[in-house]
């Protein structure tokens, strides 16, 4: 869930605001960070998203953040794959219907090493070397990270 790449946690970090994301692709943004706390005297939450392949943690970032600005007020969530959560959908149980038969009947035709899903509305199959594939976190990505934490 993000330990090879940021991705992740550059979307939701972007989605809800954070006042930091600390992502694997880039070691200035914790020293950016620790900046940006030390003087921090609000009571509105300092929200930090730490990827799981940054390589401090989220253990490490909070003690550093308390050394730095003992008044910040702590918690730390680590979402990890609750984040999948959360009651199932009519689509979702549909989904997971149409996914599950076509699995069955794609290995009862002795069909290996593809992945079920649905394009364009339609059920497709589609080889597993062109599935894996490692997310990156494009340019794009990497300048709104920077807009929006400054």
């Amino acid at each position: 869930m993000g330990r090879d790449s940021g991705y992740i946690a550059i979307h939701s970090g972007l989605m809800v605001g954070a006042d930091s994301i600390l992502i694997p692709e880039s070691g200035k943004d914790f020293i950016y960070l620790l900046d940006k706390v030390k003087n921090y005297d609000s009571e509105d939450a300092f929200l930090v998203v730490v990827s799981e392949g940054d390589e401090l943690g989220a253990e490490l970032v909070s003690s550093k953040i308390k050394e730095v600005n003992p008044n910040v007020d702590l918690r730390i969530t680590k979402l990890g794959h609750v984040q999948r959560g959360g009651n199932p959908s009519a689509l979702d149980r549909m989904l997971g219907i149409r996914l599950g038969v076509a699995t069955v009947k794609t290995l009862l035709q002795g069909k290996k090493n593809v992945m079920v899903g649905i394009l364009n509305n339609q059920l497709h199959l589609t080889p597993f070397e062109e599935v894996v594939k490692q997310h990156q976190v494009d340019n794009d990505l990497y300048e709104l990270l920077e807009l929006f934490g400054k």
